[in-house]
């Protein structure tokens, strides 16, 4: 093969290593490594170097004056093994076992393509339709509950109901009575006494004398007086919890409340709650301190004390 030649299948070659990319980033979207169809598409057009080197090796060409059968046996060591995650999925889908989430073939359950011990694939199921893409890390049979693939320990098998009204996290299920989240059964609740705090999320729950932070209970909360702030923080008559630990900032519970849309105080100071955290609104004062929308000087700040001002907790300037 001439010059020219070998430059134009050298630059069509060199096109390998994009469509590779691409490949490789459409495997990362929603059901690419469960579709059979997808993954045989991209193997086919990822293959065309083969096609090229047999086609030089058949018309007795050569590839920059080298028999082009190197270059095949170079090129399907490459391609086999910067494929062979493609491979594999395509293998585990033609016997039926899915890539990702769960699936039952030869009397065996599985979860991303791993047998589950000791599941009974005979009554093994799952949520299906949109609980099913809400809920798909969670799976039961006749003996145990699943999460991940894992045995919730302590579960007593299925069917499972999604409590699938609690906003974000969608993670709450019931096997009858018994509450689990995630991986792990709420010790000491049952169903008839669980109670969620709708206006956030499902981070906190409470369950008669006992509040829960993703499914782990907060030991020495007071279920009655408890209150969440966002959903890593909430408070009692007696303390500041974050998640299912007391809070390192300290403040005087007794006194604690909201003044206004995410500011709180105590006796002795205020405080600026936001997503996540709980900060002091350092230098205001407590008997003046106003939570309220002005704009002066083309500054605007949501609240103010006999001598500031302040924006999201923090001090903008002067009053």
């Amino acid at each position: 093969m001439g010059l020219l030649g070998n430059i134009f299948v050298t630059w069509v070659l060199l096109l390998w290593w994009g469509l590779w990319i691409g490949a490789a980033m459409g495997m990362g979207g929603p059901g690419a490594s469960n579709s059979l169809r997808w993954i045989i598409q991209l193997l086919i057009m990822l293959s065309y170097p083969i096609w090229i080197f047999i086609w030089l090796i058949l018309s007795g060409k050569s590839f920059w004056w080298t028999s082009p059968a190197y270059f095949l046996i170079g090129f399907l060591i490459i391609f086999a093994v910067l494929n062979a995650d493609m491979i594999r999925y395509a293998y585990n889908l033609a016997r039926g076992i899915n890539n990702s989430g769960y699936s039952v073939a030869n009397n065996n359950a599985y979860f991303n393509a791993k047998p589950i011990l000791f599941a009974d694939a005979g009554s093994f199921d799952t949520f299906t339709g949109d609980l099913g893409r809400s809920f798909y890390e969670y799976a039961w049979d006749n003996q145990y509950v699943y999460y991940r693939g894992r045995v919730v320990e302590g579960s007593r098998g299925g069917p499972l109901e999604a409590l699938d009204d609690l906003g974000w996290s969608r993670d709450y299920v019931v096997s009858d009575d018994m509450v689990i989240f995630q991986d792990r059964i709420l010790s000491d609740c049952t169903r008839s006494k669980l109670q969620f705090f709708h206006d956030i999320t499902s981070s906190w729950a409470r369950c008669g004398e006992n509040i829960y932070y993703l499914g782990q209970k907060v030991e020495g909360a007071d279920a009655p007086s408890f209150q969440q702030l966002n959903s890593v923080l909430g408070y009692d008559k007696d303390r500041l919890y974050a998640g299912a630990e007391e809070a390192k900032i300290t403040v005087d519970a007794s006194s604690f409340k909201m003044i206004g849309e995410r500011y709180y105080r105590d006796e002795h100071r205020i405080y600026y709650v936001d997503a996540n955290n709980i900060y002091e609104v350092r230098g205001a004062d407590v008997t003046t301190f106003e939570v309220v929308d002005e704009e002066s000087n083309n500054i605007t700040s949501d609240a103010h004390d006999s001598h500031s001002r302040y924006r999201s907790g923090e001090r903008i300037g002067t009053l």
